[in-house]
């Protein structure tokens, strides 16, 4: 689904402007490199927390997997807490390279999923 909302960041060439982009002419938005794309769809970054109150030993960061940003004006991030496998959002986040155990705390949770793989197919000139 993020994919194919990305098709719709860049003017088609033959479309109906050459410079500016279906998103922008029906969201009256610009595109912004930090807010849009500036972490990889799949990457592994901590999510920041801000615990109530603040002196506590609570912790301040989530492992998690980036889905997307939101699409709102006070911008914020769709993640998977690697945790609970769930998806939550948060206001900021941090890349950090990927390591081996994260690796496999993603194929774990594929398996539990009962996922063995992903099939893509050319149909009529479009991958889907």
């Amino acid at each position: 689904m993020e994919e194919t909302r990305k098709l719709n960041y860049f003017s088609p060439k033959g479309g109906i402007s050459p410079y500016y982009s279906p998103r922008e002419i029906l969201h009256h938005v610009k595109l912004g490199y930090q807010k849009h794309c500036l972490i990889p769809q799949f990457s592994y970054v901590t999510a920041h927390t801000e615990p109530y109150p603040k002196n506590t030993s609570a912790s301040r960061g989530i492992d998690a997997i980036y889905i997307r940003p939101i699409s709102n004006m006070q911008g914020g991030h769709e993640i998977m807490n690697l945790a609970t496998g769930k998806l939550i959002t948060r206001a900021h986040v941090t890349l950090i390279p990927i390591t081996p155990t994260v690796i496999n705390i993603v194929e774990s949770m594929a398996k539990a999923d009962k996922m063995t793989g992903l099939k893509l197919e050319i149909l009529e000139g479009r991958a889907l």
